[in-house]
């Protein structure tokens, strides 16, 4: 006898419920503030370049840097940094699909988050120069 619809489901719910790859994706978004505003964000690895304030969905497979400049300040350089979802472990739950489903997580980075997911910093002005005094 064929299993009901609502049984299926169940199932489907259950071994879906601790891939990483459903429920959290293989990007995450990011902003990127600066003080002041206006300065150029360069994040690598990928030469993304934005201008602050901006948010961008970024692969969870990080690691990134992240490069701040602005005309009359110092450059600023920051990290994201990939940390495990606690969520991927529960794969092991489901140990029939364990196997299958933390490879798939670890290799699309959906097992992975990025910190900090607010990427912000205060930017120094640029010393200006001695000033010469005449005699």
């Amino acid at each position: 006898m064929p299993p009901s619809r609502s049984v299926l489901a169940l199932v489907i719910a259950f071994l879906a419920s601790g891939c990483m790859t459903l429920t959290s994706g293989r990007s995450q978004w990011v902003s990127f503030n600066s003080s002041p505003p206006g300065a150029t964000a360069t994040i690598r690895p990928g030469s993304i370049v934005v201008q602050t304030p901006a948010q961008l969905s970024l692969s969870r497979r990080g690691p990134y840097s992240v490069l701040f400049e602005k005309p009359g300040y110092e450059p600023a350089i920051t990290s994201i940094s990939r940390h495990v979802e606690r969520g991927v472990w529960f794969n092991f739950l489901f140990l029939h699909a364990a196997a299958i489903l933390i490879p798939i997580d670890f290799a699309t980075g959906s097992a992975y988050r990025l910190e900090p997911t607010d990427v912000a910093v205060t930017m120094k002005p640029l010393a200006s120069p001695p000033s010469v005094s005449s005699r």
